[in-house]
C-alpha cells in the first residue's frame, strides 16, 4: 500500500466527514480513529 492508498483514504474521509456533519456531528471521531489506525501500519 503506497500513496495511492493514502490518497483514496483521505478522499473517503473527507467525503464521509462532510456527510456526517450534514447528518450528525457525533461521528466526526471516526476520522481520528482511522488516522490513528493508519499511523499504526
Amino acid at each position: 500500500m503506497g500513496s495511492d492508498f493514502v490518497g483514496t483514504t483521505a478522499k473517503f474521509l473527507c467525503e464521509r466527514t462532510i456527510l456526517n456533519r450534514k447528518k450528525d456531528k457525533k461521528e466526526v471521531f471516526d476520522l481520528w480513529e482511522l488516522s490513528h489506525f493508519i499511523e499504526e501500519r
